[in-house]
């Protein structure tokens, strides 16, 4: 049996005994010999607003995770870390939308839609949403059991382009024609 890893937790310190800083909040995660973790608190509120996870043998390569927030305390923006030997990719920013009752009412991509169109029943569960955009668009609902308030049922509908079917068999259409003339060609010719 192999030992487990010995894992360090560190919190934020205050400077003074007047600081409004919150010291049950981590600052610091070690596991010995594999990674290590830092948060820091940059915005004056007390949230998150990034986090690093550096691995013990990469070291050179963290993982650097930022978050911003909006006067509601709602994550907005989360920049995610940068994609090492992808040449000079930027890192990708999530941005979250919100409806009044601060539900998520659409989640983007570097400015690409990747959840739209999110809808809410009563008890705020989702019961429909769009995910991606054009013609990879699907659209997905949801139903759940009245008395447990549990998920019933999941269905994907995927949007379907009726031109390029349209097309296709267009075409399928004028090759069978070609082949028909050129079976008849033949049996014309047959003795």
């Amino acid at each position: 049996m192999l030992n487990a890893a010995t894992v360090t937790y560190q919190y934020r310190p205050k400077s003074s005994a007047s600081d409004a800083i919150d010291v049950t909040q981590l600052s610091f995660v070690g596991t010995s010999n594999i990674s290590t973790e830092t948060y820091g608190y940059g915005d004056g509120e007390g949230r998150v607003t990034s986090k690093t996870l550096t691995l013990t043998d990469r070291q050179f390569y963290p993982f650097a995770t930022s978050y911003t927030y909006d006067s509601l305390d709602r994550v907005t923006d989360v920049l995610y870390p940068t994609e090492y030997g992808n040449g000079s990719t930027p890192p990708k920013v999530v941005h979250h939308n919100y409806d009044i009752a601060s539900r998520l009412n659409s989640l983007t991509c570097d400015g690409q839609f990747f959840a739209a169109n999110i809808a809410y029943n009563a008890a705020s569960q989702t019961i429909s949403l769009s995910v991606g955009t054009g013609t990879n668009q699907v659209n997905e609902a949801y139903s759940y059991n009245a008395q447990t308030g549990l998920l019933d049922s999941q269905t994907a509908t995927v949007r379907v382009v009726v031109r390029q079917i349209e097309q296709g068999c267009a075409v399928a259409r004028e090759r069978a024609m070609r082949l028909k003339r050129k079976v008849r060609k033949l049996l014309s010719l047959a003795p």
